[in-house]
């Protein structure tokens, strides 16, 4: 199975999925060896469409169960939908002086963009209030804050799919501790393979997973 489809399994069965697939996810993450795959499993962490898991993936972010490199695809998973919009930015807003101290240097520039996502005037209204006085805390922030309005309306029939920064893969030395624990290359893909299996037989229970990734 490539890669890209791996994530399409992963994540559209955490689209639909409930305490106990997550549960599994957390815990397969946890053993991962291999970053790419924690990678995916973090991703699909967040893409649970639950409201209370997603505040569970959340709160993962604020805590040294994964290196914060890792861990930021929990901010940036699935922030095309709604209500995942709403949960991500108010846990940013409650929570933005803890997540900038696990950010390098001035990386807090770059989190007005969690509010890119929105199309109703009034939400961003509350990104504008909320980061006027922060923004210029970071170098680039202010710029950054105001460059949403000045690219007009994200929204309608043009608009693109939310895509994370690319701050997230160039701001952070994208070398680091490789492995955790004891387990071998062989049995991380063995126990990331038990996690997309059930994904996989989740999705099929719920007539929900497509042939290819799209």
């Amino acid at each position: 199975m490539s890669a890209d489809m791996a994530c399409t399994v992963l994540n559209v069965a955490a689209a639909q999925g409930e305490q106990e697939l997550f549960d599994l996810y957390l815990v397969e993450a946890i053993k991962a060896t291999e970053r790419r795959d924690r990678g995916k499993l973090l991703s699909a962490m967040g893409s649970f469409r639950n409201p209370t898991i997603e505040k569970q993936a959340l709160a993962i972010f604020l805590t040294d169960e994964f290196d914060a490199r890792e861990a930021i695809a929990l901010l940036f998973a699935d922030l095309e939908d709604e209500t995942s919009r709403l949960i991500v930015y108010a846990f940013v807003e409650q929570n933005f002086d803890v997540i900038v101290t696990k950010f390098p240097r001035d990386s807090g520039a770059y989190l007005p963009f969690e509010g890119w996502a929105f199309c109703a005037e009034a939400h961003w209204a509350d990104v504008e209030a909320f980061f006027k006085d922060r923004a210029p805390n970071f170098t680039g922030g202010p710029r950054n804050l105001a460059h949403r309005r000045s690219r007009g309306s994200v929204c309608g029939p043009s608009r693109r799919p939310h895509r994370s920064p690319m701050w997230l893969h160039s701001s952070w030395d994208t070398e680091g501790p490789q492995s955790r624990g004891s387990k071998t290359p062989q049995e991380s893909a063995r126990a990331f393979a038990r996690a997309l299996s059930l994904a996989r037989s989740h999705g099929h229970r719920n007539g929900a997973l497509p042939l290819r990734p799209r």
